[in-house]
C-alpha cells in the first residue's frame, strides 16, 4: 500500500479490500515514501497503519521505506515488522547482485538496490535482495494466522546477511568514487571500511600497485586531481593516448593517485587487438574499452542492446 498520509483506517480498509481473500498467501507491506504522502514524518501513522493490519490479519507487514528515512519508523515497528530498505549506490544500468552496496546497514530483511536492473535482457527492473530462504518469506506472509495465543511470537522474522562481502568489488567502487569520500565513505562502508581501504591503498601506492602492474615504457606519473590525460601529457610530453595503466579503461575517467604511463611510439598507429573477449564492468563505456584494448569501438560486439551507448555490467563483449 503506497501511504497517502489521510485517514489510516480509510487506507487500511482499501488495502485489504483489493485482496483480503489472499492473505496468507502474499507478503504484505507499506510503501512509505514522501511523494503525496501528508503525514510523510510521522511514524505513528505508520504505527496506526501497522497495528491495524495486523489486529484484522494476525499478519504483521513488511515496512518499506528509502535508507535517509528509516528513522521514521518508530522502534516498536521495527520490533515486529521487516524493513524493506531502498538505497541505490547510483542510477547506472545493472544486473543482479548478490552482496549489494550497503546491504544490511540498517539491520533490513530485504534491500531494494536499482531501479534500472536488466535480467537476461529484460528491464529495467526493480532488483531486491532478501536475506532469507523460502521459508522466512513464507512465515512472514502467514504472520501469526492459526496459532494459538502461547504460540504468537512478537519478535520479527530476522533473516540475516551470510554472504561474504565482494571487498575487491568494493575497493574499486571506492576508486571509481561511488562512496563518496571521507565520513560519508565510512558510513557507506561500515565495518568493511578498513579492509575496504587497505586494499585501495595497495592498489593505488603500496606494493603491488598499478605503477608495478603496467609497462611505464618512459614516463609514469601519478595521477593528481582534477587531472586529464591530455593535461598530463602536456606536461609531460606525448599525446594523450599514448597514456596507458588508467584502471577504469576509459580514456576520460581517471582517478586521482593511481599511476599512468606513457609508452614508447605512437599509440594510434600500434597493431590492432583481435580476438579479445571483455566482461563489461560498471562504469565502462564501449569507447572505454576500445581505448584500453586498442580496437575499433565498432568491431567490439556482444551487447545485447545493439546500442554502442548502451552496454550492461556482467555481459561479455567479443572482438
Amino acid at each position: 500500500h503506497y501511504a497517502d498520509g489521510g485517514n489510516v483506517t480509510a487506507e487500511v480498509n482499501h488495502y485489504l479490500n483489493q485482496f483480503n481473500g489472499y492473505v496468507g498467501q502474499c507478503v504484505l507491506a507499506l510503501d512509505w515514501e514522501s511523494n503525496g504522502n501528508a503525514a510523510w514524518g510521522n511514524g505513528d501513522w505508520v504505527r496506526q497503519w501497522v497495528n491495524q493490519v495486523y489486529s484484522r490479519t494476525k499478519v504483521w507487514p513488511i515496512v518499506y521505506v528509502q535508507d535517509s528515512a528509516v528513522y521514521q519508523i518508530p522502534s516498536d515497528v521495527r520490533a515486529h515488522c521487516m524493513l524493506w530498505k531502498a538505497q541505490y549506490a547510483s542510477m547506472n544500468a545493472t544486473g543482479w547482485q548478490s552482496t549489494p552496496w550497503n546491504a544490511g546497514s540498517k539491520g533490513e530483511g530485504m534491500v531494494q538496490y536499482a531501479s534500472t536492473g536488466y535480467l537476461n535482457g529484460v528491464g529495467p527492473l526493480d532488483l531486491n535482495l532478501f536475506f532469507g530462504e523460502r521459508d522466512a518469506w513464507q512465515k512472514i506472509a502467514n504472520g501469526d494466522r492459526g496459532k494459538t495465543h502461547a504460540e504468537v511470537r512478537h519478535d520479527p522474522v530476522r533473516p540475516q546477511v551470510t554472504a561474504t562481502p565482494d571487498y575487491n568489488d568494493m575497493a574499486t567502487k571506492v576508486i571509481r568514487g561511488v562512496y563518496g569520500n571521507g565520513n560519508e565513505r565510512r558510513q557507506a562502508l561500515g565495518g568493511a571500511y578498513d579492509t575496504v581501504m587497505a586494499i585501495v591503498n595497495q592498489r593505488l601506492g603500496g606494493s603491488g600497485g598499478a605503477s608495478t602492474a603496467v609497462n611505464c615504457g618512459s614516463v609514469c606519473v601519478t595521477v593528481r586531481y582534477g587531472d586529464t590525460l591530455s593535461s598530463i601529457a602536456a606536461r609531460n610530453g606525448g599525446s594523450w593516448n599514448q597514456w596507458t595503466g588508467y584502471r577504469s579503461g576509459n580514456p576520460n575517467v581517471i582517478y586521482a593517485g593511481e599511476t599512468v604511463c606513457r609508452r614508447t611510439g605512437a599509440a594510434s598507429t600500434a597493431t590492432v587487438a583481435t580476438g579479445g573477449r571483455y566482461v563489461v564492468r560498471s562504469g565502462d563505456t564501449l569507447g572505454g574499452i576500445a581505448a584500453y584494448y586498442r580496437v575499433n569501438m565498432y568491431s567490439i560486439h556482444g551487447y545485447r542492446s545493439g546500442n554502442p551507448a548502451l552496454i550492461y555490467p556482467g555481459e561479455t563483449l567479443y572482438w
